[in-house]
C-alpha cells in the first residue's frame, strides 16, 4: 500500500515500485477530504510534543492557556485558566483538533530553530519559502 504523509502543506503519496499503486492513489485522489485531515493530524501529533508548555491562543474562547497534551492522532488538550468572577478561578481544558488554535512563540521554536509558521507576523509579506533542518529534511517556512 502507498505510504500517505502531509509535508507542509502537501499531501505526499511514497508509491511501492514493486507494485502497482495506481488504484490505491486513485481512491485516495477520491477521499482527498477525508485523507487530507487525517494527515494533518497525524502531523500535528508528530510534532505537538515539541511544543508542549508552549502558550496557545484560542480564538473561539479568547483566552490564552498552555499546551498540556497531543495524540498522536493530533487531538489537543490546552489548560487555561477561565475567570467566572472576580472571588472564582477555574482551571479549564480546552481538547479539540487543534485547527483553530494559535500557538505563540517567542523568536525561536521549542528546538532552537525559527518555527515552522508564523500567523501573526503582519510584516511579513513573503509566500512561504522551504529550507532543510537538521537530517536533511525540509523544513515549511513562513
Amino acid at each position: 500500500m502507498a505510504e500517505v504523509k502531509y509535508d507542509c502543506g502537501f499531501l505526499v503519496v511514497t508509491r511501492d515500485p514493486r507494485r502497482d499503486d495506481a488504484p490505491e492513489i486513485e481512491q485516495l485522489g477520491e477521499r482527498m477530504k477525508d485523507v487530507f485531515g487525517l494527515a494533518v493530524g497525524r502531523a500535528r501529533g508528530a510534532r505537538g510534543g515539541d511544543f508542549l508548555g508552549q502558550q496557545i491562543y484560542i480564538p473561539s474562547l479568547q483566552v490564552v492557556g498552555r499546551l498540556a497534551d497531543v495524540s498522536p492522532a493530533g487531538i489537543v488538550t490546552v489548560s487555561y485558566r477561565w475567570n467566572l468572577n472576580p472571588e472564582r478561578i477555574s482551571n479549564e481544558n480546552y481538547s479539540g483538533p487543534g485547527d483553530d488554535l494559535l500557538v505563540i512563540v517567542s523568536g525561536e521554536g521549542p528546538d532552537g530553530a525559527s518555527p515552522d509558521f508564523l500567523l501573526l507576523d503582519r510584516r511579513r509579506k513573503s509566500l512561504p519559502r522551504v529550507r532543510a533542518r537538521r537530517g536533511g529534511r525540509p523544513e515549511c517556512r513562513a
